[in-house]
């Protein structure tokens, strides 16, 4: 009994070495561009509506010439349309923009925020689109990735 817990220790421990091995492999080793865009909207007092992005850089390379821009409409009018740029962001950095509007709290709204941006000689180009369904407060995760082997 004594050999068969010994077998199956030594197993386990080679299981979590390689599990270990691969995750350290990916965070910091295999070159990869990757982009973690969170949006928040939220309603304030006064008919204030908050747009908030932030950009994450949760890859191995750096992210150049980021060039954005934040649209809110709804079925009648755009509220916003907001663009600038950000001249990078270096693995593990983040960025944020704020924006806000005058807007009926209880409206419909789409959030478009397009983004295009260069990482290893690569321009990339991305829109996402969410849309606030009535509710005063919500957050949204996009990822953008990329493996450069």
């Amino acid at each position: 009994m004594e050999f068969d817990r010994r077998n199956l220790m030594i197993i386990a421990a080679v299981a979590v070495a390689v599990l270990v091995v691969v995750a350290a492999l990916w965070f910091y080793v295999i070159p990869r561009t990757e982009l973690q865009v969170t949006t928040v909207y939220r309603e304030g007092s006064l008919n204030v509506i908050n747009i908030n992005v932030k950009l994450e850089n949760t890859g191995t390379e750096n992210i150049e010439k980021i060039i954005w821009e934040i649209e809110v409409r709804n079925d009648t009018r755009s509220f916003i349309d907001e663009t600038g740029n950000i001249s990078d962001i270096r693995p593990g950095g983040s960025k944020q923009i704020a924006t806000y509007f005058f807007g009926d709290q209880w409206e419909t709204y789409e959030i478009f925020v397009n983004l295009s941006f260069e990482s290893k000689g690569t321009v990339f180009s991305e829109e996402i689109r969410h849309v606030n369904g009535g509710y005063m407060n919500q957050r949204w995760t996009d990822t953008f990735s990329k493996t450069h082997l």
